[in-house]
């Protein structure tokens, strides 16, 4: 996957950057698509959402701590297995 950037916020998954030739893999990975925020996420099976108010990203960063982001410089292999 070329230029993407993923990345840990709390407990989701964020996958940001050029996603449309990889669209139909972070389907299959089980990743949604989130409009508002033109990117796609992970989310842990048994989340509830809290609040109905929807936050930046830098205020979920703030909120929650970032992992730290992974950027894509070539190919880059998911293991579909896990």
């Amino acid at each position: 996957m070329d230029e993407i950037t993923i990345e840990v916020i709390g407990c989701f998954v964020w996958v940001t950057g050029n996603t449309k030739p990889c669209k139909e893999q972070l389907k299959s990975l089980r990743f949604l698509w989130h409009s508002k925020k033109s990117a796609w996420y992970l989310k842990p099976e048994d989340y509830k959402r809290q609040s109905r108010k929807d936050y930046s990203f830098d205020e979920i960063r703030t909120m929650y701590g970032s992992g730290g982001k992974v950027n894509s410089h070539g190919t880059v292999k998911i293991d579909e297995s896990a």
